[in-house]
């Protein structure tokens, strides 16, 4: 019975060690090294002589190419520019919430006027306020997406981790 429990553990161990799995790494300086997109997983990058930015899901990873979307092949050394959403999310809050203090202060306060019967509706206060707002919005706005151009300092590269 023993025998037995040994072999089955080392079957089922060998099944799951030949489940290779590949990773597209974008390596680069910094305190994080090392971005990793895995299959299934969105990824956004440029082209080699396109200007538009294809975004996808990674399908199938090969050692030199992935399918985007199962459906467009395309090759690692072909990418020029990789763009990360996932970097800027505090920015974008800001940047969402500022926009909507702006508006809604510009928009309470000029109705507040107009229920109060008040001259003039349209304060000029208001609209100093709500535009500083809303310009201050408009500053964070660069800090929400991040790109990286594939250089010798930052390169993509497929990694295979199997564990044998």
């Amino acid at each position: 019975m023993k025998h037995l429990c040994v072999w089955l553990l080392l079957f089922s161990i060998g099944i799951m060690q030949a489940h290779a799995q590949k990773i597209l790494t974008l390596n680069k300086n910094g305190p994080v090294k090392r971005i990793r997109y895995q299959e299934k997983e969105q990824i956004s990058f440029k082209l080699k002589g396109e200007k538009i930015v294809h975004t996808g899901w990674i399908g199938s990873l090969t050692d030199s190419t992935f399918l985007l979307n199962d459906l467009m092949p395309v090759r690692v050394s072909d990418i020029t520019m990789v763009i990360d959403y996932e970097k800027g999310r505090g920015f974008r809050f800001l940047h969402k919430l500022a926009l909507a203090a702006g508006i809604m202060y510009y928009g309470i306060g000029t109705a507040n006027r107009i229920i109060f019967r008040e001259e003039p509706v349209f304060e000029k206060r208001f609209v100093i306020t709500s535009a500083a707002l809303i310009a201050g919005s408009f500053a964070f706005k660069p800090f929400t997406v991040r790109k990286y151009r594939i250089n010798k300092y930052r390169y993509l590269k497929v990694l295979d981790v199997t564990i044998e």
